[in-house]
């Protein structure tokens, strides 16, 4: 009965520190892929502020959030795209399997 207390323990042992890993790989990915996508939506923003210094017309905002035309939009897209996939694609190398949609939703919201 004590072996059985016993591998029942060690399996509650690796299972917390396999979650505490897990937890640590997704708070560094988190951290990492969303500062990335802060500093594309900032780039963007100069970006259109510049573009519209340059051009002599008013920046539109929406309250404190600059509004920027279809084709820097678009390129805001593709950039976070791209960076949450480079960070999909991490995460599947260290952990070994794909992130699960509740992963996803708690990494990048």
């Amino acid at each position: 009965m004590s072996s059985n207390k016993n591998h029942h323990d060690n399996n509650n042992l690796l299972t917390s520190t396999s979650t505490d890993s897990l937890d640590n790989l997704m708070n560094e990915l988190s951290g990492k892929y969303n500062n990335q996508a802060v500093n594309i939506m900032n780039t963007a923003t100069q970006i259109q502020i510049n573009r519209d210094l340059i051009q002599g017309t008013p920046t539109k905002k929406l309250g404190p959030i600059v509004l920027v035309d279809k084709d820097i939009a678009n390129a805001i897209g593709n950039s976070i795209q791209s960076s949450l996939s480079a960070g999909a694609k991490e995460f599947e190398e260290k952990a070994g399997r794909p992130m699960t949609y509740a992963e996803m939703r708690a990494m990048w919201g």
